[in-house]
């Protein structure tokens, strides 16, 4: 597999992480009783947005590990996903 095929396939992996780390154990300014004036009380209290990209990129490299060792052996290819 190419440069290129591996970085596209960490991209797609990291944003896919990424949306489901964002909500995991998110507070809104109505759960701290906290609202700011003008902003809505479902916006996050503290989003810890740089915490999230390193959990999200932790999980993206796991799974783009297997998704090389996979590929990259050749234990699944096209010729074995050719089932017609």
């Amino acid at each position: 597999m190419s440069i290129t095929g591996l970085a596209i396939i960490f991209i797609l992996l990291w944003f896919l992480c990424l949306f489901m780390v964002l909500p995991v154990r998110m507070q809104t300014q109505e759960d701290v009783n906290a609202i700011a004036p003008n902003t809505q009380p479902g916006v996050p209290a503290n989003p810890k947005l740089l915490l999230r990209f390193a959990w999200a990129t932790g999980l993206a490299v796991f799974l783009w590990a297997i998704c090389f060792i996979i590929l990259g052996y050749g234990i699944v290819n096209l010729d074995t996903l050719n089932w017609l």
